[in-house]
């Protein structure tokens, strides 16, 4: 869960950083897309549009990408798409490729 993260982002942001942990689209209480699938696509395009809003609003030009789990899949995916985004990427607890 995203709290599982506060820890972590309680000293990143200390040394200056600004952190983000967010659901993913329909899981808990986030938004889940009703016209639209959960396909890596258009996951990867809601994660897409809720970076560019925050890099954005802190004026930046790209990130530091962390991807758990499920979100590593959805990490990889807008990597790919948009690499000059993406400062440095960390995947953890990757699942295997199907």
């Amino acid at each position: 869960t995203p709290s599982s993260w506060d820890s972590l982002k309680s000293t990143l942001t200390a040394e200056g950083y600004f952190c983000y942990a967010p659901w993913l689209p329909g899981y808990s209480t986030s938004v889940a897309y009703p016209n639209s699938s959960f396909s890596i696509s258009n996951l990867t395009d809601a994660l897409s549009d809720l970076i560019e809003r925050l890099l954005s609003l802190h004026d930046k030009k790209a990130l530091h990408l962390v991807g758990h789990d499920w979100g590593s899949v959805i990490a990889q995916s807008y990597h790919s798409n948009k690499p000059e985004r993406v400062s440095s990427l960390t995947l953890l607890a990757v699942p295997p490729k199907f």
